[in-house]
Order: structure tokens, then C-alpha cells, then sequence
């Protein structure tokens, strides 16, 4: 495959709802290109890619760096905002050139702000190595760039959350001291959106290590959530790359993990003419043509309404997982004394 060489460092890879909103107006500058993908709302000069997850989102923005050689790869969900820590003790206004430098200065195999969600583990100091990290915003070497992607859509049915658990299991088990949160920026997101939820970590747990062949990587082996965090902080003093040769050694490549994420490259790669994994493939790919080939107002007078119902669909969805939670008794009454009212609510919950 040809590699296009850019001129510069990094690329901002944007899941969005509709284009670039204004709190991450600034990701542009003379050293870091943006790409933005959509997928509720069709926008001019955008990837729109309707009816997918948040993971076939994040893989559909690989596809178009796959062949390119930025530095740094930094995948961020739009509805974030950087803000200033203790920590911060420097001049720059934009905070985003501010975590580029960090970037530049230790060189992490992955890198991240911290992230206001995880109170349990406060900062002790400006740079620190963890072994968990929150996806929203993800910096990832191009070393490690095809070791670590594409994400597994495997378990997308579950949970959203699971493919973003993999690439922090990989990452930890191959790279520690060199994942690196830079605690002098903090990133907020406060929207909550309806999407599928699960924290039955064993599925991510026992999957994953039944791939693991090699007996010093499952003695570092750490079940999730319950990881320890290794404080130990070291800057880039050699390659992260793997050849597929070293990394058949550590993993049975053979295992249906690394199987369908061989799958999903090829995909990504142009290899298959069909999606994989994805529940939508015609409406995803006919959304992207569309706006490529006649244009916003057209996309959005055929999509709107369908993604509308879409998302209709998904709040009802959540609607009824939580009822569900908390009214489990009156499931219980329905499915004793009204069993066709309860067959259709659990029709709609599949």
C-alpha cells in the first residue's frame, strides 16, 4: 500500500452529530488536519454515515488515515470540552496545541487529558502512566496505529463501550509505562446520549484472554475494571511497531477477536466489497454517497426522517431498559396475568 506522506503531525478524527461544533472549533491549525464524520445530520465537506455505531463511526474515520503518516491519530467524540487543571502552569490559550506538545514531548503510545469522570484516581502529578483511559479523546502513535485498530465491533449488540475496553487491554499488555495522561488539561462531556450499556466485564475479561498465548503477558493479564495503575513514566526510546510475525507469538491470531479485527482492516483496506459488521451497510453507504454526490439538502430530505425514527427507536429502547430496572416487578405481573402485552414490550427490547 502506498503511504501519503503529510507535511503534518496530526490528524483530528471528529464523531459528530452534525459537523464541527464551536467548543472544538479550534482543532485546525498549521500542523494538525480534521477530519469530521456525521451521523445524524448531513453536512457539506463531511463523511455523513448514518444508522452506524459508535464504533463503525470510529473505524469509518480510520479508513480514510489508514494510508497516511501523521504522527499522532487523535480520535475525540464532539461533545467534549478541554478546560485548565492545577497543573497548568503555561500561557497557551488553545489547549489543543497545549496537548499536542505533550504529545511531541514524551511521544506516548497512547496519550489523553484527564478525565473529570475518574475521582478515584486523582492526579498526583503533571504526567502520569495508566492503564485506563477514557475514549472521548484518544491520541494513538502511528507505531501502534494498526496494532491497536481497527476497533472490535463484535459486541456492539451488548454495549458500545466494549470496543473502546480492547484497545485499552492491548495497550496495557504491550506498551506499559507508555500510555500517558497529561493532567494539566481536563476534558468534560456531559451529554448522555441513548445507546446500548453493559458492565459485564467477564464478556471482555475471557474473551480476550483465551487469545493470549504468550505466559508473560497473561501473568500481566488484569481483569477489568479492576486494574492497577503503574506510575512509572517513560517517554518513546524505541519503536512500537509489531510485524505480524512478533505479534503471532504473544496472540493466537487464529482467536475470533483478532480474527474479526483482521476482517474489519480488510474492510477498511478495500478488500471486501461488503461492510462488516454492520447492521445498516446500504443506508451507511448510501448516505455517504449522497452527500458526496448530490449534496446536503437532498441527503437530509431523504435521511432526516429515517434517522428521526432512528433515534426514536433508541430512546425507546433505553426507555424500557430502565423501566425494566426499575419496575421488575411489574414485568413479573405482566408475564403471569398480561403475557402478550409483556411478549411485545420484550419484542421491542431485542
Amino acid at each position: 500500500m502506498k503511504v501519503k506522506m503529510s507535511k503534518k503531525k496530526f490528524v483530528y478524527l471528529v464523531q459528530s452529530e452534525a459537523g464541527l461544533p464551536d467548543n472544538i472549533k479550534d482543532l485546525r491549525s498549521k500542523d494538525s488536519d480534521v477530519i469530521v464524520l456525521s451521523w445524524k445530520k448531513p453536512v457539506q465537506n463531511t463523511i455523513f454515515f448514518p444508522f452506524s455505531t459508535w464504533t463503525e463511526g470510529r473505524n469509518r474515520l480510520l479508513k480514510e488515515v489508514v494510508d497516511t503518516d501523521y504522527l499522532y491519530y487523535i480520535f475525540i467524540d464532539e461533545d467534549i470540552r478541554l478546560e485548565k487543571t492545577d497543573f497548568y502552569k503555561g500561557k497557551e490559550k488553545c489547549l489543543w496545541r497545549l496537548f499536542e506538545r505533550f504529545l511531541l514531548d514524551y511521544e506516548p503510545v497512547v496519550g489523553v487529558p484527564d478525565y473529570n469522570c475518574y475521582l478515584w484516581d486523582r492526579a498526583e502529578k503533571e504526567v502520569e502512566s495508566t492503564n485506563k483511559f477514557d475514549p472521548c479523546v484518544t491520541a494513538i502513535h502511528k507505531d501502534a496505529l494498526k496494532i491497536l485498530l481497527p476497533y472490535y465491533d463484535g459486541h456492539d449488540r451488548i454495549t458500545w463501550w466494549f470496543s473502546s475496553n480492547y484497545v485499552e487491554y492491548i495497550s496495557n499488555l504491550l506498551y506499559p509505562s507508555h500510555i500517558l495522561r497529561y493532567n494539566a488539561i481536563g476534558v468534560i462531556n456531559k451529554k448522555r446520549r441513548p445507546y446500548p450499556r453493559s458492565g459485564r466485564w467477564e464478556i471482555v475479561n475471557e474473551f480476550l484472554y483465551k487469545s493470549i498465548l504468550s505466559p508473560k503477558l497473561k501473568k500481566k493479564f488484569q481483569s477489568f475494571p479492576d486494574v492497577h495503575f503503574n506510575k512509572k513514566v517513560e517517554r518513546k526510546n524505541q519503536s512500537y511497531a509489531l510485524n505480524r510475525k512478533k505479534l503471532s507469538k504473544l496472540f493466537n491470531l487464529e482467536h475470533p477477536f483478532w480474527k474479526k479485527k483482521c476482517e474489519i482492516f480488510c474492510d477498511i483496506n478495500g478488500m471486501r466489497q461488503d461492510s462488516v459488521g454492520h447492521k445498516y451497510p446500504k443506508f451507511q453507504n448510501l448516505g455517504e454517497f449522497m452527500n458526496k454526490h448530490y449534496g446536503v439538502k437532498l441527503t437530509s430530505l431523504f435521511f432526516t426522517p429515517l434517522v428521526f425514527a432512528r433515534e426514536i427507536q433508541k430512546s425507546f429502547k433505553q426507555f424500557l431498559k430502565l423501566f425494566d430496572r426499575a419496575s421488575g416487578r411489574v414485568g413479573i405481573y405482566l408475564k403471569e396475568h398480561l403475557p402478550l402485552i409483556y411478549n411485545k414490550i420484550q419484542k421491542y427490547k431485542k
